[in-house]
């Protein structure tokens, strides 16, 4: 079951415009953040607030933030802060899910994106892992935004790409009410994406009955969102 509290007050609604073609694509670093999470509180492993000066035990976000910091999805923005509150780009959340994949960055030398610098963006390895299987398609058949602030639809087609890669199974024995009422302003590219993501209560709604396609995530909310998937399909 997902903690539909947890959406509406810690997704940003309009500080991003969206960047449209990203047709399953989306990003990822050590910097996460969004969406929906269990009544069960998944366990936690270390007292992460001896590492990180920003991060309260008492924080609505601290299990899940624990959660991905030691297995090792997420990391913190320095040596002791995690940033909970900054928002996510895309580069960031690429690199997410080429941690959780555990892939082997080394062999992934080369990609399309012309704003992506193989020698010497951090992220370059993961993106160019996630065109060459399938997870990202970029805001343009030459470009993947990376610096841009990832928005809500762009982060379910990645979570579906990526689940089609990886083979899970995305389908819930209970299927979450996905009847929004801005559902005209999701992109076509992403509807089908949107809708497996909601059903499966990966990501919930907003808590007004709307989706908010182009919102964007912080850290903190994409840690709820890869500990949900994680334990739901993963673990």
């Amino acid at each position: 079951e997902l903690d539909d509290q947890i959406l509406p007050s810690k997704i940003q609604s309009d500080t991003v415009t969206d960047t449209g073609s990203d047709t399953g694509s989306d990003t990822g670093s050590d910097t996460g953040s969004d969406t929906t999470t269990g009544d069960d509180k998944p366990p936690v492993i270390d007292d992460i607030t001896e590492i990180f000066t920003d991060v309260d035990k008492d924080a609505w976000y601290y299990n899940y933030v624990s959660y991905a910091y030691t297995h090792e999805l997420m990391k913190g923005t320095s040596e002791t802060t995690f940033e909970p509150a900054m928002i996510m780009t895309r580069a960031q959340f690429v690199q997410l899910f080429a941690n959780l994949d555990g892939a082997d960055l080394s062999e992934y030398t080369e990609t399309k994106f012309e704003d992506v610098d193989m020698e010497n963006d951090w992220f370059g390895p993961a993106v160019a892992w996630a065109e060459a299987n399938g997870v990202v398609n970029g805001t343009s058949e030459t470009t993947f935004s990376p610096s841009e602030e990832i928005t809500r639809e762009q982060m379910c087609v990645l979570i579906v790409n990526y689940a089609e890669y990886a083979n899970i199974d995305l389908s819930a024995e209970e299927p979450k009410d996905t009847e929004f009422t801005d559902a005209d302003s999701i992109s076509g590219w992403a509807k089908e994406a949107v809708e497996a993501c909601a059903e499966a209560g990966i990501i919930n709604g907003t808590g007004d009955g709307t989706f908010n396609p182009i919102g964007t995530a912080d850290r903190a909310s994409v840690a709820t969102l890869i500990t949900n998937f994680c334990t739901a399909f993963i673990d």
